[in-house]
């Protein structure tokens, strides 16, 4: 079967340049957020410091036991955000402890998975070269998108990922479809 690049798909369980390409990509995204985590003055970190560590109150309230019904913890009315990313930051903060480092984690894993997601998207809409370069873009990012890429809000920064995983559902349906 030919892909969209015009290479012939690899045997299942072996490694291809794709696979290989993508790795490299995500392991660059996670290190280079991971360093502007432990190298930047802490006091920027918090973006909105009292929202974040009531998302780290929910975390730290699922790991020791809810006092009250889970969704009565949301920090919106109209958003369920926050309880994602209270949920995420929990098994985070079971790995590494209640920590601002683990607190970081939830939304640094979203980021990643959404870099995944359009990466796949794009690799197969276009090419490997092409995703190759907007996962070049999407690491060495804008500094209010890199700020967001750690911000533990649940909110527009985090829908990214389930924007990336829609399009990607669409385009893997759209092509089952078309066959």
């Amino acid at each position: 079967m030919m892909t969209p690049s015009g290479n012939a798909g690899a045997a299942p369980g072996k490694t291809t340049s794709h696979t290989v390409s993508l790795g490299g990509l995500l392991l660059l995204f996670v290190a280079s957020r991971l360093l502007y985590l432990m190298l930047i003055d802490p006091s920027p970190l918090f973006t909105y410091p009292n929202e974040e560590l009531y998302r780290g109150t929910i975390a730290q309230e699922l790991v020791t036991g809810l006092k009250l019904p889970f969704t009565e913890y949301r920090a919106d009315d109209y958003s369920g955000g926050s309880l994602v990313i209270g949920a995420l930051a929990a098994g985070f903060f079971l790995l590494f402890g209640p920590t601002l480092f683990a607190l970081k984690l939830a939304p640094l894993f979203l980021f990643t998975l959404a870099l995944a997601f359009w990466y796949w998207t794009i690799q197969r809409a276009a090419d490997e070269r092409v995703a190759r370069y907007f996962a070049m873009l999407f690491c060495f990012s804008p500094p209010p998108l890199t700020t967001y890429s750690v911000a533990a809000m649940g909110f527009h920064s985090e829908s990214i990922f389930f924007s990336a995983l829609t399009v990607f559902l669409l385009f893997r349906m759209l092509s089952v479809v078309a066959v």
